[in-house]
C-alpha cells in the first residue's frame, strides 16, 4: 500500500464516518520494523486486529478498538477462539515488554534494513533468477520468476536451500519469503543469504 493510498483512505473514512479496520496478525510486534505495519504507510486504523506473535508462539489473539466501538458492544455480541488464557495472556504481557521497547524496535529494524540491502545485492549479481523486492522490514519476500526444467523456478531453489539447511517459505506462486525470528544476529542473517546465494548459483541459467 502506498502511503498516497494509505492517507486518501484515511480521509474517506473520517469524512464519511467508517470504521477503518486493519489486519494486523502476521505484521505486528515490530516484524516490519515497526510496532504495526500499518504505521509504515501512515494508515490510521479505528481497530486493529493481532495474533501470531502475541504470545510467543502459544494461541492467543487481541483485537485494539476504541472505546467508540467498545460502546456499541454488548456482552456475548463477539466471541474469540484464541481469548485470553492465565498462561497465555502471562507470556504476552512478558512478550509485549520486550517488544515495545524502542531499542528492541529499532534493532529489529536495523536487522530488517541488512536483510533487505543482502536481498538487493541478490537480485543485482543474479537479475534472471531473482525479481521484486517486496514485504518490509523482517518480513520480506523477493520474486523468483520463471521456470527451470519445467518445474518453476522457485520450487527448486527451495529444495535447493533446503538441502543446504536453510528452510524458507513461499508466499503465492514465486515469492520466496524470508521470515526469521526477531531475535536472529546479522551474522545468522548473512549465513542465510549467503546460502541464498550459492543455491542461486547451482540454479542460474
Amino acid at each position: 500500500m502506498s502511503a498516497e493510498f494509505a492517507a486518501a483512505l484515511n480521509e474517506i473514512c473520517r469524512k464519511h464516518d467508517i470504521i477503518l479496520i486493519v489486519d494486523e496478525v502476521q505484521t505486528c510486534l515490530a516484524r516490519t520494523g515497526r510496532l504495526f505495519a500499518s504505521e509504515l504507510v501512515g494508515l490510521r486504523p479505528d481497530i486493529i486486529t493481532i495474533a501470531k506473535p502475541l504470545a510467543g508462539g502459544l494461541p492467543l489473539a487481541a483485537t485494539l478498538l476504541p472505546k467508540k466501538v467498545n460502546d456499541l458492544l454488548q456482552v456475548g455480541d463477539h466471541g474469540t477462539t484464541f481469548g485470553g488464557g492465565p498462561v497465555t495472556c502471562a507470556v504476552a504481557n512478558a512478550v509485549w515488554d520486550i517488544v515495545a521497547d524502542e531499542n528492541f524496535i529499532d534493532a529489529v529494524a536495523a536487522k530488517g534494513r541488512h536483510l533487505r540491502a543482502g536481498l538487493r545485492r541478490l537480485g543485482e549479481s543474479y537479475p534472471d533468477s531473482f525479481g521484486e523486492l517486496k514485504g518490509a522490514g523482517l518480513l520480506s519476500g523477493i520474486v523468483v520468476p520463471g521456470e527451470i526444467a519445467g518445474t518453476p523456478a522457485i520450487s527448486t531453489l527451495m529444495s535447493a536451500l533446503t538441502a543446504a539447511g536453510l528452510l524458507t517459505l513461499r508466499s503465492g506462486p514465486d515469492v520466496l519469503r524470508i521470515a526469521p525470528p526477531l531475535i536472529v544476529t546479522t551474522a545468522e542473517l548473512d549465513a542465510g543469504l549467503a546460502l541464498v546465494e550459492q543455491a542461486a548459483a547451482q540454479i542460474a541459467p
